[in-house]
Protein backbone atom coordinates (compact mmCIF):
# COMPACT_ATOMS: atom_id res chain seq x y z
CA UNK A 1 0.00 0.00 0.00
CA UNK A 2 1.01 3.60 -0.39
CA UNK A 3 2.15 5.62 2.58
CA UNK A 4 1.49 9.30 3.09
CA UNK A 5 4.45 11.50 2.35
CA UNK A 6 6.52 12.41 5.36
CA UNK A 7 5.92 15.95 6.56
CA UNK A 8 9.31 17.23 5.34
CA UNK A 9 8.82 15.63 1.93
CA UNK A 10 5.40 17.25 1.64
CA UNK A 11 6.77 20.63 2.78
CA UNK A 12 9.52 20.39 0.18
CA UNK A 13 7.11 19.42 -2.61
CA UNK A 14 4.61 22.09 -1.59
CA UNK A 15 7.25 24.83 -1.41
CA UNK A 16 8.73 23.95 -4.80
CA UNK A 17 5.30 23.64 -6.42
CA UNK A 18 3.96 26.80 -4.78
CA UNK A 19 6.95 28.95 -5.74
CA UNK A 20 7.10 27.83 -9.38
CA UNK A 21 7.93 30.76 -11.61
CA UNK A 22 5.01 32.78 -13.00
CA UNK A 23 6.47 32.80 -16.54
CA UNK A 24 8.33 29.51 -17.09
CA UNK A 25 8.92 30.36 -20.76
CA UNK A 26 11.12 33.35 -19.84
CA UNK A 27 14.69 32.86 -18.64
CA UNK A 28 15.42 35.69 -16.22
CA UNK A 29 19.00 34.60 -15.49
CA UNK A 30 21.60 37.27 -16.29
CA UNK A 31 23.73 36.77 -19.41
CA UNK A 32 26.83 36.60 -17.26
CA UNK A 33 26.77 34.96 -13.86
CA UNK A 34 27.89 37.21 -11.02
CA UNK A 35 30.65 36.11 -8.68
CA UNK A 36 30.34 36.54 -4.92
CA UNK A 37 33.15 39.13 -5.06
CA UNK A 38 31.28 41.15 -7.73
CA UNK A 39 28.06 40.96 -5.71
CA UNK A 40 29.76 42.24 -2.54
CA UNK A 41 31.50 44.95 -4.54
CA UNK A 42 28.17 46.11 -6.00
CA UNK A 43 26.49 46.13 -2.59
CA UNK A 44 29.40 47.97 -0.96
CA UNK A 45 29.26 50.63 -3.67
CA UNK A 46 25.65 51.36 -2.72
CA UNK A 47 23.79 49.34 -5.36
CA UNK A 48 20.41 48.00 -4.24
CA UNK A 49 19.23 44.43 -4.80
CA UNK A 50 15.57 44.04 -5.72
CA UNK A 51 13.30 41.05 -6.15
CA UNK A 52 12.24 40.19 -9.68
CA UNK A 53 8.49 40.99 -9.73
CA UNK A 54 7.94 37.80 -11.76
CA UNK A 55 9.59 35.65 -9.08
CA UNK A 56 7.82 33.85 -6.26
CA UNK A 57 9.36 33.65 -2.79
CA UNK A 58 8.25 31.64 0.24
CA UNK A 59 9.73 29.78 3.18
CA UNK A 60 8.88 27.05 5.64
CA UNK A 61 10.42 27.16 9.10
CA UNK A 62 12.48 24.25 10.45
CA UNK A 63 12.93 24.85 14.15
CA UNK A 64 13.88 28.21 15.62
CA UNK A 65 16.88 29.15 13.48
CA UNK A 66 16.58 27.33 10.17
CA UNK A 67 14.20 27.26 7.25
CA UNK A 68 13.70 26.09 3.70
CA UNK A 69 13.55 28.99 1.25
CA UNK A 70 11.68 28.43 -2.02
CA UNK A 71 12.24 30.75 -4.95
CA UNK A 72 11.01 30.08 -8.47
CA UNK A 73 10.71 26.36 -7.86
CA UNK A 74 14.18 26.03 -6.30
CA UNK A 75 14.82 25.10 -2.68
CA UNK A 76 17.57 26.55 -0.50
CA UNK A 77 18.31 25.23 3.01
CA UNK A 78 19.10 28.18 5.26
CA UNK A 79 20.18 28.42 8.86
CA UNK A 80 21.03 31.18 11.31
CA UNK A 81 22.34 34.19 9.30
CA UNK A 82 21.14 32.99 5.91
CA UNK A 83 17.72 32.14 7.43
CA UNK A 84 17.32 35.74 8.65
CA UNK A 85 18.27 37.00 5.19
CA UNK A 86 15.89 34.53 3.50
CA UNK A 87 13.00 35.72 5.67
CA UNK A 88 13.90 39.35 4.91
CA UNK A 89 13.93 38.63 1.15
CA UNK A 90 10.45 37.05 1.38
CA UNK A 91 9.01 40.09 3.15
CA UNK A 92 10.63 42.94 1.19
CA UNK A 93 10.99 43.93 -2.46
CA UNK A 94 14.31 45.64 -1.81
CA UNK A 95 17.05 43.83 0.07
CA UNK A 96 18.38 45.82 3.00
CA UNK A 97 21.81 44.56 3.92
CA UNK A 98 21.72 46.04 7.39
CA UNK A 99 19.67 42.89 8.11
CA UNK A 100 22.82 40.91 7.40
CA UNK A 101 26.39 41.73 6.66
CA UNK A 102 28.26 41.54 3.39
CA UNK A 103 30.99 39.65 5.20
CA UNK A 104 28.67 36.72 5.99
CA UNK A 105 29.63 34.04 3.48
CA UNK A 106 26.34 32.11 3.73
CA UNK A 107 24.28 35.21 2.96
CA UNK A 108 26.45 36.19 0.01
CA UNK A 109 26.29 32.66 -1.40
CA UNK A 110 22.48 32.74 -1.11
CA UNK A 111 22.16 36.20 -2.66
CA UNK A 112 24.48 35.33 -5.55
CA UNK A 113 22.55 32.09 -6.26
CA UNK A 114 19.28 34.04 -6.35
CA UNK A 115 20.87 36.72 -8.54
CA UNK A 116 22.28 34.14 -10.95
CA UNK A 117 18.92 32.42 -11.38
CA UNK A 118 17.31 35.81 -12.13
CA UNK A 119 15.25 36.10 -8.93
CA UNK A 120 17.17 39.16 -7.68
CA UNK A 121 18.78 41.97 -9.66
CA UNK A 122 20.53 45.26 -9.06
CA UNK A 123 18.10 48.17 -9.32
CA UNK A 124 19.00 50.64 -12.03
CA UNK A 125 19.67 54.17 -10.83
Amino acid sequence: GSKLMKRDDFSEWFGIFNSATKYPEIDWAPETQITQVELVSGLNSGKVLERNPASRFSFIRHGSDSLMLFVDGQMFECDEDSAKMAEHICKNNQIDLSVGQTDCAEEIILLSQLYNQGSLYFAQD
